[in-house]
């Protein structure tokens, strides 16, 4: 199993514990993954030095920090089974996609698959490293009943997959069509941000965020919803029309993984459930930043 190249300790310390349940949250280490890309890609060989990180606008001189392309990742792999899945060929992408991902797990790598539909959501396989179970677990997929989109993402932050792996991360894989949440889209946004992973967002055809029609409107409704999930988590949104798209936006998936560093602090035990601002800033120019903008919990345990 890969190591992570760290500097200072940028483990989680002994003792490590997180809980997010709808409201009440008592985070005693906070993780900020961070992806850097330059005009040719990928910024590599960047050291602590490089970086800043600010907490409500006010500056964390000590975060931890640690960094490594071949670090094992915990995946949870969130699968819209709803009955709108059955249509237009989103079912046989969607198993691709789960594919795809298996075939670029690396040693070490674990896996958990989750489906929702019909307001119901189940973890179909805990975290595991066994490729073959899940691979077989997409031939048990069945779409069905209403979609509870909303719901779906507020269940992520208990869905994560492993508190031992620095490297996590949430793929959610849906149409973004919702018609049954119990909670408006606000809401579930403001429950995602107590999860420390990325969310990256996998739409069925579910369109670009930017494109309007004639009148100036938004033309593709749930995009925006799935795109803005994507950013405040530090994640990434790629529609996906067929199955010659799917292997690219695995690929960038992958590569961010692979890519990521990570600053990582300590927080005063508390809780009320506070949120807090996250920034992130890179010495160097051209330079575009994706990280997570904030956190629930208490305030950073160092000036």
């Amino acid at each position: 199993m890969a190591l992570l190249a760290s500097s200072g300790n940028a483990q989680k310390p002994q003792g490590f514990s997180e809980t997010a349940f709808h409201g009440t949250v008592d985070v005693h280490w906070v993780l900020v993954p961070i992806i850097v890309k330059g005009p040719r890609g990928y910024v590599r060989d960047l050291q602590s030095k490089h970086f800043e990180i600010y907490i409500d606008g006010r500056r964390l001189e000590t975060p931890d920090f640690a960094t490594g392309r071949e670090a094992p990742v915990s995946t949870i792999i969130l699968q819209d089974l709803s009955g709108s899945i059955a249509n237009g060929g989103k079912l046989e992408v969607s198993r691709l996609i789960l594919d795809c991902f298996l075939d670029r797990a690396q040693t070490g790598d674990q896996m958990a698959l989750a489906t929702f539909g019909s307001g119901h959501l189940e973890v179909q396989i805990p975290p595991t490293q066994d490729l073959p179970t899940l691979r077989q677990a997409k031939d048990q997929w069945m779409p069905h009943g209403t979609t509870a989109l909303h719901d779906a993402i507020a269940w992520l932050p208990d869905l994560e997959t492993s508190i031992d792996s620095l490297k996590q991360v949430a793929i959610l894989i849906t149409d973004g069509v919702d018609n049954a949440s119990a909670l408006e889209a606000s809401t579930a946004r403001n429950l995602v941000r107590q999860a420390e992973l990325p969310v990256y967002v996998l739409g069925l055809d579910t369109g670009s965020p930017y494109a309007l029609d004639p009148e100036g409107h938004k033309l593709y409704r749930f995009a925006d919803v799935l795109n803005l999930l994507a950013y405040e988590t530090g994640g990434r949104y790629a529609s996906i029309r067929r199955k010659s798209e799917v292997d690219a936006a695995c690929n960038a998936v992958v590569d961010d993984l692979r890519h990521q560093y990570i600053l990582s602090f300590p927080t005063v035990v508390q809780g009320d459930g506070s949120y807090h601002k996250i920034e992130v800033r890179v010495r160097g120019k051209r330079r575009k930043v994706a990280f997570r903008r904030g956190y629930v919990g208490g305030i950073p345990a160092r000036p």
